[in-house]
């Protein structure tokens, strides 16, 4: 792919997780039950500093899109998308998460598996 492409895969992956930052760091649980959602619930301490790390894992795809040679920056990005997915899954077995952001974390292994691709596929521009 084109360094365009992936300027945009990342683009894409720091809006992302700034949404879901911002979404994370307030109550928003009577909210999303009156529109029929089922949601996790909101802890005042661990809810609102998850949202920071996941922000500032926004911030960093931000520094990605600017200069595509941080392939540091994105191999830490894939393990922690994994990581999330595999989290999460594991909470929704055990009853803790519902399944809503289960599907959410799709989003997180299709950016996974793009960070993989654009590890093993890109050339650096030295």
């Amino acid at each position: 792919m084109s360094d365009g492409v992936w300027r945009g895969v990342f683009l894409a992956s720091a809006v992302f997780n700034f949404i879901v930052g911002i979404s994370l760091a307030v109550d928003a649980s009577a909210f999303a039950a009156s529109m029929g959602l089922e949601v996790a619930r909101y802890d005042a301490l661990w809810s609102p500093l998850v949202a920071w790390f996941v922000a500032m894992f926004g911030v960093f795809y931000l520094i990605v899109w600017r200069d595509l040679d941080n392939k540091p920056i994105v191999a830490v990005g894939m393990v922690g998308k994994l990581g999330v997915v595999v989290l999460i899954a594991l909470a929704w077995s055990r009853g803790l998460a519902p399944f809503g952001m289960v599907a959410l974390t799709l989003v997180d292994l299709a950016f996974a598996a793009l960070f993989a691709l654009f590890l093993f596929t890109r050339r650096s521009a030295a």
